[in-house]
């Protein structure tokens, strides 16, 4: 039996997959160049936006795209006849040292200014962004290490 011209059910799962991973990382590289350019981010004192993971001499505060990313994250639909997008949910880490006062107050609002219903639409490749928001944030200080972690979960809605 043929689905959507691919001869099995193993050829559309990993079509399926190889277009999501596309996805992912069309938004982190797009998330990279908003966060990376913003001149109040730099001004706010960050000093490093990386992707998936930061690097081990990474100084404080910086921002890391995409690290809780898990497979569920992501949710394709269909809005017409040969028209589809997709739903996702994706993680960004703000840290900073716990003796950095305020900082991280700043940076929260500089990332929910950038990404929250932003008046522009995102500069994705392949798709158009729908909406983009901040779907839940929480602030995780971590006294051991003397430094806190501010996951944002970002929600994005695409479409082709």
């Amino acid at each position: 039996m043929a689905f959507y011209g691919v001869a099995s059910i193993e050829g559309v799962l990993e079509r399926q997959y190889v277009i999501v991973m596309f996805v992912i990382e069309d938004i982190r590289a797009t998330l990279y160049t908003i966060l990376s350019v913003d001149a109040l981010l730099q001004t706010h004192g960050l000093l490093g936006v990386y992707q998936s993971q930061a690097k081990d001499d990474a100084q404080f505060p910086y921002i890391v795209i995409g690290d809780g990313m898990t497979q569920g994250a992501v949710t394709s639909w269909d809005t017409m006849p040969r028209k589809f997008g997709f739903d996702v949910r994706l993680m960004i880490n703000i840290w900073d040292l716990l003796l950095n006062g305020d900082t991280y107050l700043y940076l929260i609002e500089d990332v929910y200014r950038l990404l929250h219903h932003p008046i522009d639409e995102l500069p994705l490749t392949a798709y158009h962004s729908v909406d983009c928001y901040c779907e839940w944030m929480t602030n995780v200080p971590l006294p051991r290490e003397r430094v806190r972690n501010i996951p944002i979960r970002l929600r994005l809605l695409q479409q082709s």
